[in-house]
C-alpha cells in the first residue's frame, strides 16, 4: 500500500458493482490427505507402489512426488483385504464380493472384473511369479482365482487340519476341539524358494502343503511347557511365515509368544520363546510381570533379510506388556553351520530390543519395504518398514536401527493423514519467503531417500501469485507447512516443526497462527501456553525443526508491572528453521484467540476474558487488561475514554476476545497501526498503537462498543479502503505513521448471525445482512482484478455454504456448496484469490481446496496421474531350491509347472489377451481391405492411363502416321542389317577354320609320306 492510498478520497462507493453471476462457479480442485481411518495396506516392490484401503470405503494408490490414483468400492462397501500385484488392484468387501482394478489406465476407474465368492475369505496371498491370487476360506478350505483370467479356477483344497482334529478327539487330547468346530485359515505363504509347498496357518497350527502331489507333509504345532500355576497349553495361532531361506518356519501365537520350526523335522520345536522369556517349550521360568498384566497377542511375524537370504532379522508386531507396546526387534544375523546350535540361535539373537512408537499403539500390520527384489515377502534387504497401527494410522521405521523416520519421504496424502491433521489454517507468503523454505526443502530431499519412486504424475493447472498460499495442518506436536499454491500439495512439506519439547507440559496445540511476511508462527495450547517462533533469514536447516527444550528459557522483563515473570525468551539459536523466541505463560485458562502481525505484534486472548499484546522487538508484553474493563461511557454529552470497572453477573460467563486483527485505519486524522478486537458478545474494542520518542510502543483503548449479545460473537473482522485496498497492517505502514489520513474506510464486522458494515470511526452504518446459515465461521474479502477491481466479502456459514456479499452494501451475491463434511469440526478458510480450503472428511485426515470463481472444473476434469510401467520388471528371477536339494529328490517346480496344475492343464487366455487378440485381428482387416482398396485403385489409374493412351493414337493425323510407320520401318531395317553383319562374321569365322583344318591336314599328309620313306 503506497502513500497515494492515503490521499483525499470522495464518498465511499460500490466496490462490487461489476459483479456478474456468472463469476461464482465452483472448481473442484483437490484434496489433501486420506479421508477415514486406514484398515489394510499393500506394497508392490516391482512397480514401487502403496494401496491403502480406508474406512470410507476408498483405497488410494500411491507413488513418488504426490503421484495419487483413488478407487471407490460401492456404497457401504470397506475393504477387508487387499493387495497388488503387476497391473492388477485387488480387493474382497466385507460382503465377500472380489473387485480388480487394472492400473493400466487409470482414467477408467471402474472394476474390471466383480465376482461374488461363495464363503468368506480370511487370508490372502499372492506370489509376484505367478499370476495366482490364493484365497483361504473360514471353512479352512483354499481357493484359487486367476488375477489375468479374472475367474475362479476349479482347484481347491480342503481343510488339512479336518482329519488331524479328529484324531485329537478320538485321541481324547487337552486340546481337542469339539466335532462342531471348524477351523478357519488364518494366514498363507509360498515357500521361498519351492513354488510347489505353501504354509497354511489354522488356528491349532501351521501346515505345509504340496501342489505337487496334493497331500499335507508336515504340521506345526506349539506346546508350552507347564509351571507352578499353569498346566501344559496349546495357545492358538495367529500367523505363521517362512524364513528368507525357506528352511524354517515361525508361529505366532494368543499369548505373546511365538515359535520356530525346522521345515525338515516339524515334530519338535527348535524354540519357543517370547521377547521377554526363552525355552518355553522346556521350563517356563518364574516371570515377574506386575499384577493382572497380560502380553499382548503376536499380530504379525515378518521374517526379513540382508542382500543374502542367510543373514536376516525378525520383526514381532504385539508379544509386549501394555505400558512396553512397541515393534519387537530380533537380529539374528548370518544362520550357524551345525544344526545343533540352531536352537541357541534363535534364542540368543546377536540384538534384541522393542522398538518404541510415539504413540504407544499396537502394530496390527508390518510391511516390509523391500529393495533389491519382490522376492523373500517382499523384504529382501529392506531399509524402512512400514507400520499400520491399532488406531488406523501408519508409521515408519529404518531397518534395521529401528530409528523413526522422517514424515518428508512417505507420499505427501499419506503423511497428511499420519498422523491425522487436528488443526489448520492457511496463510500468504511473499514470494522471496517462500522461495527460501522451498530450497532448503529441496536440498533436504536431495539428502533423503523417497520410500516410492512408481507412478508419473500428471500436469496440474498452474496458479502463480504474487503471494504464496500456504497451508499450515497440526499434526499432533508437529506443525506443517505446505504449498498449495498449484492446486495440488507439494512433494513433501516445505517445513515441519516438532515442539513436543518446548511446549509446556506437552500441551495439545489449539491455535495456530503465521505471520507470513515477518516469518513469526504463534502456537497455544490447551493449557494457556503460547509459543512464538520465528524463521531466521538465512535459515539453512532444512525440512526438519526441532526447537530447544521448554527448560532452557529465562524471564524477560517487562514494562508493565502485572506481567512480570509471565514471558520467558529462549537462547538465540540458529540451529533449526523456526527458533523458539519466547514463552508466554499467563496462567489465564485456555487460548481463545491468538493473532501474529507483519509488524511485530502478537495479539492473545484468553478464556478469563484476559487480552495480551506482545511486541516482538523485545521481546515484551505492552499491554494486559481484561475485556470487560475496556469501556467508553459517556460524560456529560461527549464521549471520554475512561477505563471503568463492570463486576459481572453472579454466574454469568465472563467476556472473552474471539479473533483479533491488526489493522492500519485514521485516528483522528493521522494514520495509527490499531488492535481490532471481537468479543463473545459481539461487541468490537479498538486499541491504538502509540510510538513513543524511545521508540517503544504502548496500547490505548480509543473505541469500545456497546454489547450486541443478539449478534452471537464476533467470528472475523476485516477491513477496506475506498479503492479496494485492504486495511491489513504492514511493515511498511510504520514509516507512514502520524501522517494525513482523510480516506473513507470501512469496517466488516461478521458475528455468528450475520453481518454488518461500519464506517473507520463507527459514525455510521454502510450495510448489514444475515447470513442465510447460521453460524458464520470465517470471512474473507476476495479481489478480482481486471480493469476494475472488484471486492466481494465471502462468508463460510453453516456447514457447508459460502456466501458471497457486496462491499458495502452487502447485498446477497449467491452462494456455493462445499464439500466440507457435515460434522466438521475444524473451520474453513478463505484465501483473497477464492479458495476455500474445508475439512471433507469427519476424521480430519483430508481437506479440500475449491476456488469460488472458476469455470466449473470437477475432480472428474483432473488428468489423473500413471501407475503402471510395463517396462520395470524384477531386478533378479524368483529364487529356486538349490542344487543340492535337487539331487537329493527334491522336485522342482517352474511358474508354468504351477500354472499347469492350478488351471488343470486348461487355462483360457485372459480378457486382456482375448482383447488384444482381437485387436490384431481388426487391424490384420484393416491393413488387407486397406490393400484391396489401394488395387482397385491402381487398377483404375492403369485403366484410365490405357484410355488416354488409346485416344491419343485416335487422335493422329496421315502425317504423324506415315512418320510413325517410317520410323518403325527404319528401326526393322537397322536390326536386318545387325543379323546380316553378325551373319557374315559367323560365316568369315567359319572359313577361317576350314582353312586351319585344310592346313593342318595337308602337314599331316606330308609327315606321313616322309616317314614311309625313310621307313620311321
Amino acid at each position: 500500500m503506497s502513500k497515494r492510498l492515503f490521499g483525499k478520497q470522495k464518498a465511499f462507493e460500490d466496490l462490487s458493482g461489476g459483479f456478474q453471476r456468472g463469476l461464482l462457479q465452483k472448481d473442484d480442485l483437490a484434496r489433501y490427505g486420506i479421508a477415514g481411518k486406514i484398515l489394510h495396506v499393500a506394497y508392490d516392490q516391482v512397480q514401487s507402489l502403496v494401496a491403502v484401503a480406508t474406512t470410507h470405503g476408498a483405497i488410494h494408490v500411491l507413488g513418488q512426488n504426490g503421484v495419487e490414483v483413488v478407487y471407490v468400492l460401492p456404497a457401504g462397501c470397506t475393504a477387508h483385504h487387499l493387495c497388488l500385484h503387476r497391473s492388477h488392484l485387488t480387493a474382497i468387501d466385507q460382503r465377500n464380493t472380489l473387485h480388480t482394478w487394472l492400473l493400466e489406465d487409470c482414467r477408467d476407474s471402474r472394476p474390471a472384473a466383480v465376482y461374488a465368492l461363495r464363503g468368506v475369505v480370511t487370508a490372502i496371498h499372492v506370489e509376484p511369479s505367478v499370476d495366482w491370487l490364493f484365497l483361504g476360506m473360514t471353512d479352512g478350505s483354499i481357493c484359487v482365482w486367476d488375477l489375468e483370467g479374472e475367474q475362479m479356477t476349479t482347484y481347491k483344497v480342503k481343510n488339512l487340519y479336518f482329519e488331524r482334529q479328529e484324531e485329537a478327539r478320538m485321541m481324547e487330547y487337552d486340546w481337542a476341539v469339539p466335532r462342531y468346530h471348524i477351523s478357519p485359515v488364518l494366514s498363507l505363504q509360498i515357500h521361498p524358494l519351492d513354488l510347489g509347498m505353501l504354509l497354511v496357518g489354522y488356528p491349532d497350527g501351521a501346515a505345509l502343503y504340496s501342489f505337487k502331489d496334493g497331500s499335507c507333509k508336515a504340521f506345526f504345532e506349539t506346546t508350552i511347557a507347564a509351571d507352578g500355576h499353569k498346566a501344559q497349553q496349546r495357545p492358538h495361532l495367529t500367523c505363521a511365515t517362512f524364513s528368507p531361506d525357506g528352511n524354517f518356519v515361525a508361529t505366532g501365537h494368543q499369548d505373546g509368544s511365538f515359535a520356530f520350526f525346522n521345515v525338515q523335522d516339524s515334530e519338535i520345536p527348535l524354540q519357543i520363546r517370547s521377547l521377554s522369556e526363552t525355552d518355553l517349550n522346556l521350563t517356563r521360568r518364574d516371570y515377574t510381570a506386575p499384577e493382572g498384566a497380560a502380553l499382548d497377542p503376536v499380530f504379525d511375524i515378518s521374517w526379513c533379510c540382508r542382500a543374502e537370504a542367510g543373514d536376516s532379522f525378525l520383526l514381532v508386531a504385539g508379544g509386549t506388556l501394555q505400558e512396553m507396546r512397541g515393534l519387537g526387534l530380533l537380529d539374528l544375523g548370518p544362520l550357524p553351520s551345525r544344526t545343533a546350535d540352531y536352537s541357541s540361535y534363535f534364542a540368543t539373537p546377536r540384538r534384541q530390543k522393542i522398538l518404541p512408537l510415539e504413540s504407544r499403539q499396537l502394530v496390527r500390520t508390518i510391511l516390509p519395504l523391500g529393495t533389491a527384489s519382490p522376492f523373500y515377502a517382499a523384504s529382501h534387504d529392506s531399509q524402512a518398514a512400514l507400520l499400520l497401527l491399532a488406531d488406523g494410522t501408519c508409521t515408519v521405521l529404518s531397518l534395521p536401527s529401528g530409528a523413526p523416520v522422517s514424515s518428508s519421504v512417505l507420499p505427501p496424502p499419506l503423511a497428511f493423514a499420519c498422523p491425522p491433521c487436528s488443526l489448520f489454517t492457511i496463510s500468504e507468503m511473499p514470494r522471496a519467503l517462500h522461495a527460501g523454505m522451498y530450497d532448503n526443502a529441496r536440498k533436504r530431499r536431495l539428502l533423503e531417500r523417497n520410500l516410492l519412486i512408481g507412478g508419473a504424475p500428471a500436469k496440474r493447472r498452474l496458479r502463480s501469485f504474487e503471494q504464496r498460499l500456504v497451508l499450515l495442518s497440526v499434526h499432533g506436536q508437529q506443525i506443517r507447512l505446505s504449498d498449495i499454491s498449484h492446486a495440488e500439495m507439494a512433494e513433501a512439506p516445505l517445513l515441519s516443526v516438532d515442539v513436543e519439547a518446548t511446549l509446556p507440559q506437552g500441551g495439545r496445540i489449539s491455535q495456530v497462527s503465521l505471520a507470513g511476511t515477518a516469518g513469526e508462527l504463534a502456537l497455544a495450547t490447551a493449557t494457556g501456553g503460547v509459543l512464538i517462533l520465528k524463521y531466521p533469514i538465512h535459515a539453512n536447516s532444512g525440512i526438519e525443526s526441532h526447537p530447544g527444550d521448554v527448560s532452557q528459557v529465562t524471564p524477560l522483563p517487562s514494562p508493565l508491572p502485572d506481567a512480570q515473570n509471565l514471558l520467558f525468551g529462549f537462547e538465540p539459536s540458529q540451529a533449526a528453521a523456526f527458533n523458539p523466541v519466547c514463552l508466554l505463560q499467563a496462567n489465564q485458562g485456555s487460548v481463545t484467540t491468538v493473532k501474529m502481525s507483519d509488524v511485530g505484534f502478537a495479539a492473545i486472548g484468553y478464556e478469563t476474558g484476559m487480552l495480551c499484546l506482545v511486541d516482538m522487538r523485545g521481546p515484551a508484553i505492552i499491554f494486559m487488561d481484561t475485556c470487560e474493563r475496556l469501556q467508553i461511557r459517556a460524560e456529560k454529552g461527549f464521549f471520554k475514554r475512561k477505563s471503568v470497572f463492570e463486576r459481572p453477573l453472579p454466574g454469568s460467563q465472563p467476556e472473552y476476545a474471539t479473533c483479533c486483527e491488526f489493522l492500519t485505519m485514521g485516528i483522528e486524522g493521522r494514520l495509527a497501526i490499531t488492535l481490532v478486537v471481537g468479543t463473545s458478545k459481539g461487541r468490537t474494542l479498538i486499541l491504538e498503537l502509540l510510538k513513543d520518542a524511545q521508540g517503544m510502543f504502548s496500547a490505548v483503548l480509543n473505541h469500545a462498543e456497546t454489547g450486541q449479545p443478539q449478534e452471537g460473537a464476533v467470528t472475523s473482522i476485516l477491513g477496506c479502503l475506498a479503492t479496494g485496498d485492504d486495511l491489513a497492517a504492514r511493515p511498511e505502514h510504520l514509516a507512514m505513521l502520524q501522517e494525513d489520513s482523510g480516506l473513507p474506510e470501512c469496517l466488516l464486522i461478521v458475528t455468528e448471525k450475520g453481518v454488518r458494515s461500519v464506517t473507520g470511526n463507527f459514525k455510521s452504518t454502510l450495510g448489514k445482512a444475515d447470513c442465510r446459515q447460521s453460524p458464520a465461521r470465517s470471512a474473507a474479502l476476495i479481489t478480482i482484478p481486471g480493469s476494475i477491481n472488484l471486492v466481494l466479502l465471502a462468508v463460510a456459514s453453516g456447514s457447508n455454504a459460502v456466501e458471497l456479499f457486496s462491499v458495502p452494501a452487502l447485498r446477497p451475491l449467491g452462494h456455493l456448496i462445499t464439500p466440507e463434511h457435515a460434522s466438521a469440526s475444524m473451520v474453513p478458510f478463505i484465501s483473497t484469490h477464492g479458495d476455500v480450503v474445508c475439512q471433507s472428511s469427519l476424521e480430519g485426515g483430508e481437506l479440500a481446496l475449491i476456488n469460488m470463481l472458476g469455470t466449473g472444473v470437477t475432480l472428474r476434469d483432473v488428468p489423473p496421474d500413471a501407475l503402471f510401467d510395463a517396462l520395470k520388471q524384477p531386478a533378479m528371477a524368483r529364487p529356486t531350491i538349490s542344487n543340492w536339494q535337487w539331487l537329493s529328490g527334491t522336485q522342482h517346480i517352474k511358474p508354468s509347472d504351477l500354472d499347469t496344475i492350478l488351471s488343470d492343464g486348461v487355462r483360457p487366455l485372459s480378457k486382456r489377451a482375448q482383447e488384444r487378440i482381437r485387436a490384431s485381428e481388426k487391424q490384420r482387416q484393416l491393413v488387407e481391405r486397406q490393400e484391396q482398396i489401394s488395387q482397385q485403385q491402381n487398377e483404375r489409374v492403369r485403366g484410365a492411363q490405357r484410355g488416354a493412351l488409346g485416344r491419343s493414337r485416335e487422335g493422329r493425323d496421315t502425317y504423324g502416321e506415315m512418320q510413325q510407320q517410317g520410323q518403325e520401318r527404319g528401326e526393322r531395317m537397322s536390326q536386318l542389317d545387325e543379323t546380316f553383319e553378325n551373319l557374315s562374321k559367323a560365316s568369315g569365322d567359319f572359313l577361317t577354320e576350314v582353312d586351319k583344318f585344310a592346313s593342318n591336314a595337308k602337314k599331316q599328309v606330308m609327315l606321313g609320306g616322309a616317314r614311309k620313306m625313310f621307313g620311321l
